[in-house]
């Protein structure tokens, strides 16, 4: 474990009737997913609807495009969506189901005017405590909503009920003050309403009318759940690019909050980073970088359930890349960046870096058993992943092959450790630890760049998985997982550019496992285990490939 460092440690609404009962086409759910899974595969945008009576450019298009691809709305069979349509209080709450992921309950309803169309969803949403029939005990299912009680719902239904009932009356009279038919609303709907009007989802009607009893349509359905659903995205804002780097292409993704989880994958000439809990736009955002690594970057909405955007770069000659994402600093946002680094000439095969951690004046932990240092351990494990990875051909580099620190102090020690990784332009760097806790804890973990208040390296996380994956099973000790470093930043991850992790084998103070610790098959077990994670993200199948 780093020395200087331990004190950190603790021991679609599917079918729409209207008021006459109508039902709409239902869209085929096994296209939908197909063209999903292309999306996803392949990154191009999600399909584009064309509805006759909602015009490319208005308010509500995106709205209706996004609920569409969502699976919460449907069109018709002429080929229309009929905007201005009322949406009855079933079809509201089945819209409500959709998009929430709710599942439809198979209980007995509790409304014995909603027919088999509607029962499981309007159950599930009551039982979730979203909605309420009459005072008469009846739930009106083919009634026209009002717009004051989409407003309730739909509050409801993201779990901001507390934040509602929690509006001053001061601020909720402040909030409605700009309307006139404020009187319309009802004691129970107004602080909802007002939390519609104050996180813009609710606008009124540019005259100062909110129309609070006014039968809401669809488009106007539409548009609230668009809107409230977006803010709790992070939505694409901007795409910014720089080739001016002497070994790199930089393009960054700028997004209004943090996103979910980032994924990376090279397919066809192309990267693909899939940015989750995000939302792009249309008709999404494009650059035409053209520097030797990067053509063209476009930013599109990969798929909307879940709720993922995707960035897809052109490559060119390129020899590794790193993604990692950052929060808001030096008066910057939250963004995703994406290094594409050059080709240095003709060594441009995977260079692993391995950093067999302390030594020297460092002796690191040290066996409970009989005194061995971590280092002595450490810098056998290395010199076997050393050899292994050699051995089917990719290019190494270590920090040290021998019993020595890097510099006369622990900081100047770990900052080089990072240098010599960053000299020998490696494409990964594994530093090898071992770990030291209350004499019980036990298991092997790994670590990737990152806090939360810094963001974190894509790369490494993904990195970190199958490392700790293989050695894992290579050396059956409990799986302690993978996370940062308990809120703070290794030294040497954060000199090194490359995406870069430390593996914990095992721990030194506990019995059983430093007696492992001092058997050498089972440090050549754990040595074949970071061989064979490393030859994985690398893209080789480890399966396949014979370790020496």
């Amino acid at each position: 474990m780093p020395a200087g460092e331990r004190n950190a440690r603790v021991a679609g609404l599917k079918a729409l009737p209207q008021a006459s009962r109508s039902v709409p086409a239902e869209f085929c759910l096994l296209v939908t997913l197909v063209a999903v899974l292309l999306v996803l595969a392949l990154g191009r945008p999600a399909v584009v609807l064309a509805f006759a009576d909602v015009k490319s450019g208005s308010q509500e298009h995106e709205a209706v495009q996004y609920l569409v691809n969502a699976g919460v709305l449907a069109g018709y069979q002429d080929g229309t969506f009929r905007p201005g349509q009322a949406v009855t209080r079933a079809q509201a709450v089945k819209m409500l189901v959709l998009q929430q992921g709710l599942t439809p309950s198979a209980f007995s309803p509790r409304f014995k005017d909603v027919d088999a169309t509607y029962a499981a969803y309007v159950e599930a949403a009551s039982a979730a405590g979203w909605v309420s029939g009459y005072r008469s005990g009846v739930f009106g299912p083919y009634d026209n909503l009002q717009r004051q009680h989409l407003a309730v719902w739909l509050i409801r239904s993201f779990g901001w009920d507390a934040v509602a009932r929690a509006l001053p009356s001061a601020e909720v009279q402040t909030l409605l003050a700009g309307f006139s038919d404020v009187g319309q609303l009802s004691a129970e709907s107004k602080r909802y309403v007002a939390l519609c009007v104050k996180r813009g989802f609710m606008l009124g009607d540019g005259a100062g009318h909110l129309g609070p009893t006014a039968a809401v349509t669809r488009a106007q359905t539409a548009l609230l759940l668009h809107r409230a659903e977006l803010s709790t995205l992070a939505v694409a804002s901007g795409l910014r690019f720089s080739s001016d780097h002497t070994d790199r292409t930089r393009v960054v993704l700028d997004l209004t909050a943090a996103p979910g989880v980032v994924t990376s994958e090279v397919h066809g000439g192309k990267l693909f980073v899939q940015v989750g809990q995000s939302f792009a736009p249309s008709p999404g955002l494009s650059a035409e970088v053209d520097s030797p690594e990067v053509g063209v970057v476009q930013v599109s909405q990969g798929s909307y359930r879940p709720q993922e955007l995707s960035v897809a770069l052109d490559l060119r000659s390129f020899s590794r890349y790193n993604v990692f994402v950052m929060t808001p600093s030096g008066g910057l946002g939250n963004r995703v960046v994406v290094d594409v680094y050059r080709k240095g000439g003709s060594a441009d095969d995977p260079l692993v870096a391995i950093d067999p951690g302390h030594g020297g004046w460092d002796p690191g932990t040290c066996s409970v058993l009989t005194g061995l240092p971590e280092k002595t351990v450490n810098l056998a494990i290395a010199k076997h992943v050393d050899q292994m990875l050699r051995g089917v051909g990719l290019r190494t580099v270590m920090t040290r092959t021998q019993d020595v620190a890097l510099g006369p102090t622990l900081s100047q020690d770990l900052v080089r450790r990072g240098e010599i990784a960053n000299e020998a332009g490696a494409t990964i760097l594994i530093m090898i630890h071992n770990n030291a806790g209350d004499g019980s804890s036990h298991g092997t973990e790994t670590f990737y760049w990152g806090t939360p208040a810094t963001g974190y390296s894509v790369e490494g996380m993904r990195l970190a998985a199958v490392v700790q994956q293989r050695v894992v099973e290579a050396i059956g000790l409990t799986d302690r997982g993978c996370r940062d470093w308990y809120g703070r930043n290794l030294t040497v991850l954060d000199t090194a550019t490359m995406p870069g992790v430390m593996v914990e084998v095992a721990f030194m103070d506990n019995p059983t496992e430093a007696a492992l610790l001092e058997d050498p098959a089972f440090l050549k077990q754990a040595a074949r285990g970071i061989a064979r994670g490393a030859l994985e993200y690398l893209g080789w199948d480890p399966d396949l490939v014979h370790l020496p």
